[in-house]
Order: C-alpha cells, then sequence, then structure tokens
C-alpha cells in the first residue's frame, strides 16, 4: 500500500532496486505531481549499469524508449496524454532483445534492440515530484548481486511459501524445518486460496526470527 516517493528540491532523484540476469519486466504505477522543468519525467530503467541502460521516461505529453550508452540514442517515442497529478500504469518488458512498452493497458512503445543484456532495474526522477505504487518484477536475479544480499534469498523463500499456500507449509516453517518447507514451496501438490497482503505481511512480521535463521 506504501509510495516510493522520488524527487523533491534534487533535479535527479535515482534507486537502483535490483540486478538481474536475462528477461526481465517490471510494471506499476506513476503519479507526477509537479514538474520542475519542461523535460520533466520519471525514469524506469532496465539492463541499468553505470553509464548504460534502457531507459522508459514517462512524461504528459511525450514517452520516450532511450539507450543510455556512449552512443546514446532515443529508440521510440510516444505522444500519449496522462495528465499530471492522476496514476497511471505502465509495463515495460525485455523478453529478448525486444523491447516493449504497454501503458494504461495500451501497447505504446517497441523496438529490437541487443546492445545490452543484464544488468539492474532502477527507478529515477528527473526534474518532477513523483511517486510510484504496486511495483512488481519478473526476472531471474543475477546469482553475484543475490549472493551479495542475503537478505533477498530469504525474502524470496518466504514469498514461495505464499505463492504455494502459506497455510499448508505454516507447520512446517514453526517447526524450524526450513529445507522442508521450501521445497515443498517449490512443487506444492496444490494451490491453495491465496490470503490476503496484509495477512502475509503480519504473518511474515511474527516469522522475522524463523526468517533471519533460514540456512
Amino acid at each position: 500500500e506504501g509510495e516510493l516517493r522520488l524527487g523533491g528540491d534534487e533535479t535527479h532523484a535515482l534507486r537502483h532496486v535490483a540486478a538481474f540476469a536475462g528477461p526481465v519486466e517490471v510494471a506499476g504505477s506513476w503519479r507526477v505531481d509537479e514538474e520542475l522543468d519542461p523535460r520533466g519525467h520519471v525514469g524506469v530503467g532496465l539492463c541499468v549499469a553505470p553509464w548504460r541502460g534502457y531507459w522508459l521516461l514517462l512524461g504528459d505529453g511525450q514517452q520516450s524508449l532511450y539507450r543510455e550508452s556512449g552512443l546514446p540514442a532515443f529508440l521510440a517515442t510516444g505522444d500519449g496524454r496522462f495528465p499530471n497529478g492522476s496514476p497511471h500504469r505502465f509495463h515495460f518488458a525485455r523478453p529478448s532483445a525486444k523491447l516493449r512498452v504497454w501503458l494504461d493497458g495500451e501497447r505504446a512503445l517497441h523496438f529490437s534492440d541487443p546492445a545490452f543484456d543484464g544488468g539492474a532495474v532502477a527507478l529515477r526522477t528527473w526534474r518532477a515530484r513523483a511517486g510510484l505504487r504496486a511495483i512488481w518484477i519478473a526476472g531471474h536475479l543475477a546469482p553475484q548481486w543475490l549472493a551479495a544480499n542475503p537478505a533477498v534469498a530469504r525474502q524470496l523463500d518466504a514469498m514461495r511459501l505464499y505463492a504455494a499456500g502459506f497455510d499448508a507449509l505454516r507447520p512446517l516453517w514453526r517447526e524450524r524445518r526450513y529445507a522442508d518447507a521450501v521445497a515443498a514451496a517449490k512443487s506444492p501438490p496444490g494451490q491453495e486460496a491465496g490470503a490476503s497482503a496484509h495477512a502475509v505481511v503480519k504473518w511474515l512480521t511474527e516469522d522475522a526470527e524463523a526468517l533471519a535463521g533460514l540456512p
């Protein structure tokens, strides 16, 4: 239910989320509260690394796919109207060398470019105050990044428990049979009705000690 706030008095705000290997996609909603410049925008990046990456630049009246590199280039542009102050949905995918963008459920931009593969998902604002909400990412986390962020591995295992049906696996979790619980979560015999996100957050908070002890 929270909102990531970006932008303020600074010209440029950047947040790296995580590094991925291979195909990746990210979706969510954005809202620009105030543009501080006619070129102000929200940016969603894929395959981001120092001085390179693909960026979806979102503004009212102009949207762009931009390749940041030694030879930067605008790959595709659009002119949809997305009024400031209102939330709008985005979906930015790179299933292969193809970049695909949907805005408010409509296909908006696409381009094929094989320059980059792998890198971080990142969010930024440029001369704008904005909020992002309900972000989800699909892809394989880069092994090196995952090894450097062990807490994420524990969170992923917890989410596997939820996806498999937390109620069915909770007894194993409570008995600290973590390996058994995770193995069962990866190949559940049947999908149980999911619980609300609030309940899952509550359970994971209650099980913080168990999470910390996950091998």
